[in-house]
């Protein structure tokens, strides 16, 4: 019996035999190619591990792998609701806190306590539906002075539900609150969970 045929028939035994030996994963030399056609080895070596995966080891073949071609992503679950993250001052400037905003690990943005700006980001694209973790990291910048030493000048984040209507946004829910006053000194970090849907 030659290799090619010897190959062929082992390769042949290997894809018949693996639904009864819930197989798993196919592999050529490292790279999965589940569902690969139209291929033609010689001198491959063939072993199953512990999982019923089928490891094929051939010299001097390299994978390429598409992964538009071959990956099968399923469409993550969408958001039903808009959520925004809204910040504003009473009087900018005055609580000298940068604050940094983090949203499941993933940096969204960062309020200096200079800009006078009202911050307002929509962040669907950072949550997922159910549980969710935002973190604010307040620092304070004195500079050579402090502006104000008033409870009443405030910094405050709101993250809640809301809608856009021109350059309005409009918070109909709110799920999260955080504040840093000009009284404050300490540098501050604030984790909240919430739900997302």
């Amino acid at each position: 019996m030659t290799l090619h045929l010897r190959l062929l028939l082992t390769l042949a035994l290997i894809l018949g035999l693996a639904p009864a030996a819930s197989a798993q994963d196919i592999f050529l030399n490292g790279v999965k190619v589940n569902g690969l056609t139209d291929q033609h080895f010689e001198g491959a070596s063939v072993r199953f591990d512990d999982k019923g995966n089928v490891h094929l080891s051939i010299p001097d073949v390299r994978v390429h792998h598409d992964a538009q071609k071959t990956a099968s992503r399923k469409e993550a679950p969408k958001l039903r609701r808009t959520y925004w993250l809204v910040a504003s001052q009473t009087n900018p400037g005055a609580t000298q806190y940068n604050v940094d905003v983090h949203v499941n690990g993933q940096f969204v943005t960062r309020l200096v306590s200079a800009d006078a700006r009202q911050l307002t980001v929509n962040v669907n694209k950072f949550l997922v539906p159910g549980n969710n973790t935002v973190v604010f990291t307040a620092i304070k910048d004195l500079g050579k002075a402090r502006r104000s030493f008033a409870e009443a000048d405030e910094l405050t984040f709101f993250l809640g539900e809301g809608a856009a209507s021109g350059h309005q946004i409009t918070i109909d829910r709110t799920l999260v609150r955080y504040t840093r006053t000009a009284a404050e000194v300490d540098n501050d970090t604030a984790t909240f969970t919430f739900l997302a849907e």
